[in-house]
Formats: structure tokens, sequence, C-alpha cells
């Protein structure tokens, strides 16, 4: 077996597999939140510059789920038989059409909705135990 120095050394010109676009899972506090405001959205620039110029060709790109579909105006959490949220699907659209074009179609992305029952109803304390407004159903469990 070769000693670490030897190996470190074969190691040239190894391509960047993928990447994580992971803004859109941030400030989930504030949901559904607004791209440019609360959380960022991926520009025409980065994927030029990670599709095109670096020729990544996986992609993440996690997402609260309370991002891309319409909330309840009773609870603010999704419910089901949800519209999606046109702003959201816009943008959608449009970044896989960037992703699509500077990758010549070779790149592929993976969604990766998060729903983490984060929101008021079943926030958690430091211990991991329910303390939002509807968790009594849920203790003893």
């Amino acid at each position: 077996m070769s000693n670490s120095s030897s190996a470190v050394s074969q190691l040239k010109n190894i391509p960047l597999v993928g990447i994580n676009l992971g803004s859109v899972a941030n400030a989930g506090q504030i949901l559904p939140g607004e791209a440019g405001t609360h959380y960022q959205w991926p520009t025409r620039d980065t994927i030029t510059t990670w599709v095109k110029n670096r020729g990544v060709r996986l992609i993440r790109f996690p997402f609260e789920l309370q991002r891309a579909i319409q909330l309840s105006a009773q609870d603010g959490l999704p419910g089901q038989g949800a519209s999606l949220n046109t702003d959201f699907v816009k943008r959608w659209k449009e970044l896989l059409g960037w992703i699509r074009d500077d990758s010549n179609g070779e790149a592929r992305i993976i969604p990766d909705p998060h729903h983490y029952m984060r929101l008021h109803r079943y926030e958690t304390d430091a211990n991991g135990n329910l303390t939002g407004q509807d968790s009594s159903c849920f203790r003893g469990r």
C-alpha cells in the first residue's frame, strides 16, 4: 500500500462531479418567504460558472417544501392537494432551462424537498421535545 503523500500526488485533474445548490433550503423560519429577500435563488451566473465553465453534471437542489406549494391561510401548513406556488414553478423552470442549455442537456438535477415538521405546530426544544401549539397529540409516543 502506498503512503498518503504518493497517493495525493496521483490525485490530479479529478473532475468535480456534483454541487449542492442549498440556499433555497435556508431561512426555514420564514415560509414561504421570497426569493432574493429571505433566501437566495441560484442566478444565471452561478449556473454558468458551475455547469458550463466547470463541467458539473450533477446538481442537488434542496428546498423547503413550503416554498414550492401554497400554504393554508388557516394554519400556514401545506394541505393535502395543495396547489404549486406559481412563482416557485416559474423560477424552477427557468433554472432547469439554464442547466439544460449550459450542459447541452447532459446535467442531472436531484430535487430534494424538505419538510421537517418545523412549522409552528411542530416546533421542538433543544432536547427534541415537541413544544408547538398542537404538540399534545404527539406527547408520550
